[in-house]
């Protein structure tokens, strides 16, 4: 297992809501409970890796020493992504920013909600919080593994799923579907749309994690 220095360890000991919005209530839809409570390790494929080079030589070079020293043995632990995710929310309360109130860790991914005054415009801690740790990167990528471990085309799945969650506008083939998607259709493809309607949290479903919501879903996947 890669050993992970632990610089920041501000909020080390939480794994849940830290501030006064933690109420099942107020939180935004498709929204985790919390934070840093991962449970399972993601092996990264030479396939994976790959693709994870390619965003260390761009947007998350800041990032790449800290990525790779996790990736030395090829595998993104729970332990390493509980204490990296706890550092993000150090780091932010640092800056008068608090989890589950100036902002929202998503299902299946990192920071993605925000809902505060706070910051304006381009968020002005991204970079130190978020990618020189690697955080972003690897949240991303660890969820994507866990999902699609194979790395398949989800295009056929993503479908699958829409279809019998009764998620079309219509009854559109999967031809068709994917000839409209790509031409960018003037007509919605697919229901929902609004925020926290169900429909559109089935698509959000279906979307990111067809593998996991479609009615003959590998086993093990």
């Amino acid at each position: 297992m890669a050993v992970l220095t632990v610089v920041l360890c501000m909020c080390c000991g939480c794994s849940g809501p830290v501030s006064k919005s933690g109420a099942a209530g107020d939180r935004p839809a498709g929204v985790r409970d919390g934070y840093g409570q991962y449970s399972s390790d993601a092996k990264v494929s030479p396939v994976w890796r790959k693709k994870i080079n390619a965003g260390l030589s761009n947007a998350y070079k800041d990032g790449a020493d800290a990525v790779n020293q996790i990736l030395t043995d090829g595998v993104i632990t729970a332990d390493e992504m509980n204490i990296l995710e706890r550092q993000v929310v150090g780091c932010y309360a640092r800056h008068g920013l608090q989890a589950n109130a100036d902002y929202w860790f998503s299902q299946g991914s990192g920071i993605d909600v925000w809902s505060t005054s706070k910051v304006k415009g381009d968020n002005p801690y991204e970079r130190e919080c978020e990618i020189e740790s690697g955080y972003q990167i690897l949240v991303y990528y660890y969820n994507a593994i866990l999902r699609n471990p194979d790395s398949i085309d989800l295009e056929p799945y993503r479908y699958q799923c829409y279809k019998e969650h009764d998620l079309l506008t219509r009854d559109y083939s999967y031809e068709e579907f994917e000839r409209l998607s790509a031409q960018g259709s003037a007509t919605p493809l697919l229901k929902g749309g609004n925020s926290g309607d169900p429909a559109t949290l089935q698509v959000s479903k279906c979307t990111d994690d067809p593998l996991h919501n479609i009615s003959n879903a590998t086993p093990g996947r």
